[in-house]
């Protein structure tokens, strides 16, 4: 899998692959300075060259989604409009 480069890349393709109810991210509607928030996945769809997962932040309980484009590693946050 080319999303897999380096050993950090690998431990966050294999913790998205599995059906996993918690994952890290960015959250960027928390107010707080930590770097990596907890989410709790609601669900998961794999197919082609991404990965979608909606998630709720478990800190200020938004609710959002996390694509990834798997050959060029990009990952996109999406939060529907407050």
């Amino acid at each position: 899998m080319e999303y897999e480069d380096s050993p950090t890349d690998r431990q966050r393709a294999s913790s998205l692959r599995s059906n996993e109810g918690e994952i890290e991210i960015d959250c960027a509607k928390c107010e707080n300075d930590r770097i990596k928030h907890k989410a709790e996945v609601l669900s998961r769809r794999e197919g082609g060259n991404k990965i979608i997962i909606e998630f709720k932040c478990k800190d200020c309980g938004s609710y959002g989604t996390l694509t990834i484009y798997k050959k060029s590693k990009i990952e996109l946050l999406e939060y529907p409009p407050d």
